[in-house]
């Protein structure tokens, strides 16, 4: 019979670049999402959080792609559609990655969908993971790379919306016993209605709703009311460098987070503290 526990490793904001970017160490950034991977055997999945990369030269993907061989190196396979197996890394797009190259050139690597974002589900075990793209200029509700890169507050487009209507419509069937909500920009910095408006269709479903998330470079779990219900939010400190700490002390240290599931329900978060040594 086949087991309904697993585990998810989530990291986030490695910034893997060709040179290092003020305050972040990019050239580090490999290096410890291989240590994460070794040092988390019993993990079924992982996910990237987004800003996997950065310095995307004039819009080419090569410095993803490296990103993405050098983890499957490690022993990982990366998401596609016709791809859900074990030691699976599932990727989120990120607003450096969004702000330095189109989104859809990427699709090779997190599904695209024109006029939607960079967006994708997949199902495991109860739970029904759903990742979303709030990489929308909040003013303009555009998401060309200029205009990503020229804010600090983002939105979810209404089409967006629109489409995790019908994905759930589609995909929450009597064995999802939970929602998880996967977004690199984090809660605070989303507008709120239309972040409201998505919430409000995930909570159709009277099921619980969590959000993991990423960009803020500091850790931070917490329980939000939206529309009456409690969604629990997992914001995850970065591999590269944590805000909260002065540089010196941040550059070695590293995080990353594992959940356990079982029979859809969230067992526990698991938070992992490490450092490189110097």
């Amino acid at each position: 019979m086949e087991s309904k526990r697993f585990k998810i490793t989530f990291f986030t904001d490695c910034h893997y670049a060709d040179r290092d970017i003020w305050p972040f160490n990019c050239t580090q950034g490999l290096e410890k999402v291989k240590r994460v991977i070794e040092q988390t055997p019993d993990s079924n999945y992982y996910v990237n959080l987004g800003d996997f990369a950065d310095y995307l030269k004039g819009g080419e993907i090569s410095i993803y792609k490296s990103a993405v061989d050098f983890i499957k190196k490690c022993g990982l396979s990366t998401y596609t559609p016709t791809n859900l197996k074990e030691k699976t890394v599932f990727n989120v797009l990120g607003n450096h990655e969004a702000s330095n190259i189109e989104k859809k050139k990427l699709s090779d690597f997190i599904p695209y969908k024109d006029g939607i974002g960079s967006v994708y589900s997949f199902k495991i075990q109860g739970v029904l993971f759903v990742v979303l793209d709030a990489n929308f200029n909040f003013q303009t509700g555009l998401d060309d790379c200029k205009t990503v890169k020229e804010t600090r507050k983002f939105t979810f487009p209404q089409s967006q919306i629109e489409w995790l209507k019908e994905e759930l419509k589609e995909k929450v069937t009597k064995e999802v016993k939970s929602i998880a909500l996967i977004s690199h920009i984090a809660y605070d910095f989303i507008d709120e209605k239309p972040r409201e408006d998505l919430i409000k269709v995930a909570l159709f479903y009277n099921i619980p709703v969590r959000i993991f998330e990423g960009h803020t470079h500091i850790g931070n779990f917490r329980t939000v009311t939206a529309h009456g219900k409690q969604v629990e939010i997992y914001t995850l400190a970065p591999i590269t460098y944590d805000f909260s700490l002065n540089e010196e002390v941040a550059a070695p240290i590293y995080y990353y987070y594992t959940a356990t599931f079982n029979e859809g329900n969230l067992i526990g978060v698991e938070s992992f503290t490490k450092k490189l040594p110097i």
